[in-house]
């Protein structure tokens, strides 16, 4: 899949958001978004998936893609102060499955940029690696039967 693809499928997405509102998610979360990203959240500002999307590696169906966005359950913001402490401080949630599972992204350090599985109910385990990049691993995800779904 490409980023342009998903960008025209999800649903509910919003204006892009300002340069302000950018810098002060950076502030909060620490750290810099990586281009591919932010160019990403430009183009739709998060929104909801369609059903069908799934990263097969790890059995994840993307639900909410997160954004810089008022809703509390499309907020990058929201969902980064509700894990800040259970998540390692160098990345954040940027998509979040049904079932309490995120795909996260590294936002510092030599790692910036990498993906990252992190399922809820194996909270002693850490992050399993996805991809390098956000690019990499937009292209990881599948559009599966509504009867696999």
């Amino acid at each position: 899949m490409t980023i342009d693809y998903l960008v025209e499928v999800i649903g509910e997405k919003s204006n892009p958001p300002s340069q302000t509102a950018i810098s002060e998610l950076e502030a909060l979360i620490g750290g810099e978004l990586p281009a591919d990203y932010l160019d990403f959240l430009r183009r739709s500002n998060g929104g909801v998936a369609p059903p069908n999307i799934v990263e097969t590696a790890n059995d994840f169906v993307l639900d909410w893609i997160l954004g810089i966005r008022p809703e509390e359950y499309l907020s990058i913001a929201e969902h980064h102060t509700d894990l800040k402490d259970i998540l390692p401080n160098y990345v954040i949630p940027i998509i979040a499955d049904p079932f309490g599972n995120y795909v996260c992204l590294n936002i510092k350090n030599e790692n910036r940029g990498v993906t990252y599985f992190y399922d809820h109910e194996h909270t002693d385990d850490d992050l399993k690696k996805i991809s390098d990049s956000f690019t990499q691993f937009v292209s990881l995800l599948n559009i599966v039967a509504p009867e696999n779904a």
